[in-house]
């Protein structure tokens, strides 16, 4: 499993733009129950807070792209120095590339909604996908929705190493 992110610059969209959500939020009068909720209308009018949801996503799909090419780099390199060291060792069938933070306009009881997972992967039935466990604590697993779970390593206790 090879794992990067966009090295700082989805963060940094998200914090932005969360202060934007609670600014939209407060302004309007939304009463939050959490400031983890904070949302921003979406939508074609030329209306200040609704250019600003476009713009979280655009600014979110840069960083998502820019984290899914720094994998696909890092995954070419990684891939070259085994083949050139152990020909023929290994299978390329396929990449499983994922984001553990994303937001993706879903339908939900009859809705369109925006969803963010964070550190969270979607896991729909025929959707592989990978979900890192804790550093020498527990596996990390590989499947398809709910169907198909298989362990694909399972960490060794390193002397030392944070329990539970």
């Amino acid at each position: 499993m090879l794992h990067s992110g966009s090295r700082g610059v989805g963060s940094l969209v998200c914090n932005n733009l969360h202060r934007k959500a609670l600014a939209y939020c407060d302004k309007t009068g939304v009463d939050l129950p959490d400031p983890g909720l904070a949302w921003l209308p979406a939508g074609d009018s030329e209306e200040r807070w609704p250019r600003v949801g476009r713009y979280y996503e655009r600014a979110l799909g840069a960083a998502l792209g820019y984290a899914e090419a720094n994998r696909r780099l890092m995954l070419e390199q990684a891939a070259a120095a085994i083949e050139r060291h152990f020909p023929a060792a290994m299978r390329w069938d396929e990449a499983v590339n994922i984001h553990h933070n994303d937001a993706t306009c879903e339908r939900h009881y009859d809705t369109d909604v925006w969803v963010h997972r964070k550190g969270a992967v979607k896991a729909a039935a025929g959707q592989a996908t990978i979900t890192p466990g804790r550093w020498a604590s527990v596996p990390t697993w590989a499947g398809e929705g709910q169907r198909r779970v298989v362990p694909l390593v399972q960490p060794r206790r390193r002397a030392g190493a944070q329990q539970g």
